[in-house]
């Protein structure tokens, strides 16, 4: 195994595990945590890549005891390729006699708006990768007042960009400021043109405000030629 990472270096190759656990009840709860729970829907968690993996335990330290359950200690590569050992509990490795975890149904781990952030350099290209898919069946259907010469998923790329450079954040906010662009064009928000849209030029943004604001100048469906 070692041979081969070394060799291969394989992105995302998985992880050794050091347990004192039966190996069924260590599967267990590794099967509990494919699934995990983002705004009530159910998304794969791809905890077997120790590139998402570190980074959690690292940004949120206090997560590491649940997520690693049964197992005391895990070896894994970092995004930087560097041989990163998470641990359950702390120096404390393996001075504890085993006690039975059962694990819990899944999905029980949920991502919330602090694993956004930590991904905060991933999130725009995923953000507007579903943007897109959002708007495409509305593409192909009625057509969308795209410029000239640019594809649907640049255009949503770009403008997502333009949304989380003004304070937007959630994915509703985004789609909802995109959607809003293709109607009112590049221009927008045009604040002295349209004074309704003035929460989205405020600085600190409010971000519920500047939603209510651009609920208010549109209409599903107005982005169709």
């Amino acid at each position: 195994m070692e041979r081969w990472i070394s060799g291969v270096n394989p992105p995302g190759w998985g992880l050794y595990l050091a347990s004192d656990a039966p190996v069924d009840e260590m599967l267990a709860h590794l099967r509990s945590l494919v699934l995990a729970k983002r705004d009530g829907e159910k998304v794969v968690f791809r905890f077997w890549d120790g590139r998402p993996l570190t980074r959690i335990c690292q940004g949120i330290p206090e997560d590491i005891a649940m997520l690693l359950g049964p197992v005391h200690r895990i070896l894994t590569q970092d995004e930087g390729d560097e041989w990163i050992c998470i641990d359950r509990d702390g120096d404390a490795f393996m001075t504890e006699a085993h006690r039975p975890r059962p694990a819990l149904p899944s999905p029980w781990y949920a991502f919330t708006d602090r694993h956004d952030r930590l991904f905060h350099d991933k999130r725009p290209g995923i953000v507007a990768r579903n943007i897109t898919e959002s708007l495409f069946n509305e593409k192909m259907e009625r057509g969308l007042p795209l410029p000239p010469n640019e594809a649907l998923s640049a255009f949503v790329a770009r403008h997502v960009n333009r949304g989380l450079a003004l304070g937007l954040w959630g994915v509703e906010a985004l789609e909802l400021f995109v959607r809003c662009c293709l109607h009112h064009g590049e221009g927008f928000p045009d604040a002295q043109a349209m004074p309704a849209l003035s929460p989205l030029v405020r600085t600190p943004l409010e971000e519920d405000a500047a939603v209510a604001a651009m609920r208010n100048v549109y209409t599903p469906g107005d982005t169709h030629v």
